[in-house]
């Protein structure tokens, strides 16, 4: 595999020092897939495996206003992030996922410093107001102003525990501050208000983290995610693109609400392509 990138480990941390200037944030392109071991035996070629655990706490408004635009809220140990579709050449951000043929890709702009976070919420909560034609004087918002102490107070809709091993390479020509990893994720589902085990799931994606510059990178990353995917899976069986852990997590444990919400809105079929 002759292919990957390379940002500095420094750069999230230098990021949520930045204050403000960090609302440009993280740029996320990204494929979910099947696992096989025979990718593993093709990636221990080129770079060692890194591991690391975390638990991401997932949280919402009433009516799901954030998921149903694919913003992802969490709380990843003890940091807040916040995910939410980027925008593409010649595509504004979108409410979902963007798509090609039979598969997606994922692009999104990631959020990692609490005024920012904040910020956006508030965007994204005005945006749904406007989806559903109820747009109103701040004063009369039916949520409260977002603030980090209102964050905290969020209800959880999932906590999910990750064991991820890690495997990076270097960085393809054109994208010198980009890191492209393959990360497999062992996964153990939990419930937020019992913290009893739910069950566990395997998945798997191809990444690349950027800055957040030029539009035109996110085009380059895509090209890449998909270059690299196609040479892990030469020469063996490719399955259907499967469901990410949140919605794997919704698709068994709030299939008649949160995740039925996804559905209508069009989110499930925009991200899984063909599959329901």
């Amino acid at each position: 595999l002759s292919l990957s990138l390379c940002l500095p480990q420094a750069m999230k941390a230098a990021m949520r020092a930045a204050g403000t200037s960090a609302r440009a944030s993280v740029l996320e392109v990204e494929k979910k897939f099947v696992w096989k071991g025979a990718y593993e035996r093709k990636l221990q070629l080129s770079q060692p495996a890194r591991q690391r655990c975390f638990t991401d706490v997932y949280v919402d408004l009433p009516g799901w206003p954030l998921t149903t635009q694919d913003a992802w809220l969490r709380r990843r140990n003890v940091e807040w992030e916040l995910k939410r579709p980027a925008a593409v050449r010649g595509h504004p951000p979108s409410e979902h996922t963007r798509t090609t043929g039979d598969s997606t890709v994922d692009h999104y702009a990631e959020f990692v410093d609490m005024p920012a976070i904040c910020q956006e919420v508030e965007r994204l909560l005005q945006a749904s107001l406007q989806r559903q034609g109820q747009e109103q004087p701040q004063h009369q918002s039916p949520w409260p102003p977002i603030t980090a102490a209102v964050l905290q107070q969020l209800q959880p809709f999932a906590v999910i525990e990750t064991e991820r091993t890690s495997y990076q390479l270097p960085p393809p020509p054109g994208l010198p501050q980009a890191r492209l990893s393959v990360d497999v994720d062992r996964v153990r589902f939990w419930s937020p208000s019992t913290r009893q085990a739910l069950g566990t799931y395997d998945i798997a994606e191809v990444e690349v983290t950027a800055p957040a510059t030029e539009p035109g990178d996110s085009q380059h990353a895509e090209q890449v995610v998909r270059l690299l995917l196609a040479q892990l899976q030469e020469g063996l069986e490719v399955h259907e693109s499967p469901r990410g852990k949140v919605l794997e997590y919704l698709h068994r444990f709030a299939r008649d609400s949160h995740y039925r919400a996804l559905e209508e809105c069009g989110l499930i079929g925009a991200k899984l392509s063909k599959r329901k």
